[in-house]
């Protein structure tokens, strides 16, 4: 699943690049109405190991879709394949690829650590169930946002390479307020009835709310920061973005074993995470600020 995972994401990639958000949209669908009654079947028939063969099976099938999407863009652009002189693209994995890379696995990282962390802590386990129920919120909420930048990032990069700058930051601008928008909108039911949200995990999670809030929280300044990210990226400022994400992976580490310390569990992981994104937003922030400066005056 991995394996076929990270091809379907350069497949992504590929269609961003075509700017075939159509067809992103039409695999998404397709790929979403193949998993879901997979997934319930395997569940239902198999138990753990029907699911784990369900969930290959459902990802080979989401594969083979993206594929054909990737060849119908191919032929309507006349792209053909060729890897003769592939080593010419070298340079982008270093300019690119390797410090994005790295920027992930630094902060996939300091997660899998923090979240080791809390498990140690007298109840842990406990704290981890809280955890990941207030998670799984979050990953609702986000689901919007991330597709909306699916559709920013490639826009963005294209008038960025064309030298559009007056182009580039009205996006980049609308693009936050609607980021930030959708996120306050989407959060505000939650922040408003986290106990009954909750509860829906069951009746013992009710009065855990304070983590759910803590996770929206995240969401809100997550959303605005991911815009921020992007601009970074698209001006090819990678390497600088994958040190002030080390960082910041740094500082939230120790803000989760001060407020571990403090016997914080899962509300104040979320709150260690909510202060992490805050300083990583600030400081991607000053930088975007000092080249929109330097962009306006040239």
């Amino acid at each position: 699943m991995l394996f076929i995972s990270a091809i379907m994401g350069t497949q992504t990639c590929v269609m961003q690049g075509f700017q075939d958000f159509r067809g992103l949209a039409i695999a998404s669908t397709a790929s979403g109405a193949v998993m879901l009654p997979l997934y319930i079947a395997g569940s239902w028939y198999g138990g753990v190991w029907g699911a784990v063969i369900c969930a290959v099976l459902a990802i080979c099938l989401n594969f083979a879709i993206n594929s054909a999407m990737v060849y119908r863009n191919t032929r309507r652009f006349h792209v053909r394949y060729s890897f003769r002189q592939s080593y010419k693209e070298l340079p982008i994995l270093w300019q690119s690829n390797l410090p994005i890379f790295l920027s992930a696995t630094v902060y996939g990282f300091a997660l899998w650590l923090a979240e080791i962390m809390l498990v140690m802590q007298p109840n842990g386990k406990a704290e981890l169930g809280i955890y990941y129920v207030a998670m799984s919120y979050q990953l609702v909420i986000i689901f919007v946002p991330q597709v909306l930048q699916s559709v920013f990032f490639p826009v963005i990069s294209e008038l960025n390479s064309n030298g559009n700058n007056g182009q580039y930051w009205h996006v980049v601008k609308k693009n936050w307020l609607i980021q930030f928008g959708y996120s306050t909108v989407a959060c505000t039911p939650f922040l408003l009835f986290p106990s009954f949200f909750m509860g829906l995990a069951g009746k013992d999670y009710a009065k855990e709310w304070p983590a759910l809030v803590g996770a929206v929280l995240v969401v809100i300044v997550r959303t605005s920061s991911d815009v921020t990210y992007r601009v970074l990226i698209s001006k090819g400022w990678n390497w600088t973005q994958a040190i002030v994400n080390s960082i910041g992976c740094a500082i939230f580490l120790a803000a989760v074993w001060y407020s571990l310390h403090l016997n914080g569990g899962a509300v104040g992981l979320f709150y260690a995470y909510s202060f992490y994104v805050i300083c990583y937003m600030m400081m991607i922030m000053a930088l975007v600020v000092l080249k929109f400066r330097k962009d306006k005056f040239q």
